[in-house]
């Protein structure tokens, strides 16, 4: 008979709930989603959306309370880049200002979303590496 040693083997263990751990994965499958669509308009060149919705809004004051509190610079940084693109947008649709100029400041803006999803999914990938652990 063979014997096994019990202590060379290694398991990968939580140091969280499994629903947080979850609840992680799915916004990060959400981010690399959105991320890849904004990168598939921006180099297929495709017209942004011109129009402002609640979301639009919502997203600009939503962001606000986030980059204030939260003390993780990456974070921070994800919620300003969000706050201001939806911010722009929103400004510039309520000033009038020409067709022309918010289309070019949409195409602007969906590049700052493809780097505000990244400094998100670079800390969700960050928080998962301190989170784990082998035992």
């Amino acid at each position: 008979m063979t014997e096994s040693n019990p202590e060379t083997r290694t398991r990968l263990a939580l140091d969280t709930d499994w629903l947080t751990a979850v609840m992680a994965t799915f916004a990060l499958l959400i981010l690399l989603g959105a991320m890849a669509g904004s990168v598939r308009g921006v180099a297929e060149q495709s017209s942004a959306r011109l129009g402002i919705s609640l979301r639009t809004v919502g997203l600009a004051l939503v962001c606000i309370w986030p980059f204030i509190t939260i003390h993780a610079r990456l974070l921070r940084l994800g919620f300003a880049l969000f706050g201001i693109a939806s911010g722009s947008k929103a400004l510039l649709y309520f000033a009038h200002v020409s067709l022309p100029a918010q289309l070019q400041n949409a195409q602007v803006m969906r590049v700052v979303e493809i780097v505000a999803c990244l400094c998100f999914v670079v800390y969700i990938v960050h928080w998962f590496r301190t989170k784990i652990r082998y035992v």
